[in-house]
């Protein structure tokens, strides 16, 4: 298995308006960088940044 743990696992919601997405942050233990040109060209809107080596993009109904 690539990932075998996460931390600092939280919720949040992504933005002010009532019903608005709900956010989710963690971090893995495993460096998935490879995954990163896949992920971008999969998930319409997805940002990559660069400093820090981080991913956005929203998969079923979570950013």
């Amino acid at each position: 298995m690539l990932i075998k743990g996460h931390t600092d696992f939280f919720k949040f919601r992504a933005g002010v308006v009532a019903g608005a997405r709900l956010g989710i942050h963690l971090s893995i233990d495993t460096d998935v960088s490879r995954l990163f040109p896949h992920i971008n060209g999969t998930f319409t809107g997805a940002l990559y940044h660069d400093k820090p080596h981080y991913i956005q993009f929203n998969f079923d109904g979570c950013k």
